[in-house]
Formats: structure tokens, C-alpha cells, sequence
């Protein structure tokens, strides 16, 4: 499993209207993000904002190319380096 991890939802935002809304053939979707944390009452999102996907190794390299924090495994899991 593939994160993207933004620093926060506004940071996805920009991102997402920046890039298009396919990656690679077939399209596939840059999703919408979830936020690291929501608080119970209010349902407010904080922390960082991450959109989880099975990206394949061509949509991984395009959103490092456009500036993504792309990670493998988990939230804090290493950066995805196309390798292996």
C-alpha cells in the first residue's frame, strides 16, 4: 500500500487542484485525503492529510515529480524510491 502524505489538509488541496485528475492509463484517481486525526465531537480533521491507494511504480514517480511526500507501508513508512 502506497501513502501520500500531505502536511495538512489545505496542503492536499492545492495539490490536488494543481495536478490532474489522472495519473496514468488507465485513469486512476487521486482520491480524496483523510486526516491523520478527527475529532470525535466535531468531526474536524487535523494533522497531516493522506490519500492511500495501491498506486502502481508510473503514478508513484509522477506525484514525487510533482512534489508528493510518497511513502510505502504506512503514514511514517520510507519514501517509495521505485526500487525493487
Amino acid at each position: 500500500m502506497i501513502y501520500v502524505v500531505f502536511p495538512s489538509r489545505a496542503a492536499f488541496e492545492e495539490f490536488k487542484a494543481s495536478f490532474p485528475s489522472t495519473l496514468a492509463t488507465p485513469d486512476t484517481l487521486l482520491g480524496a485525503g483523510a486526516d491523520e486525526f478527527v475529532d470525535a465531537e466535531t468531526g474536524e480533521g487535523s494533522g497531516r492529510c493522506v490519500v492511500c491507494h495501491a498506486f502502481n511504480p508510473e503514478e508513484c514517480a509522477m506525484l514525487q515529480m510533482a512534489g508528493a511526500d510518497v511513502r510505502v507501508g504506512s503514514l511514517d513508512g520510507p519514501v517509495w524510491s521505485g526500487e525493487g
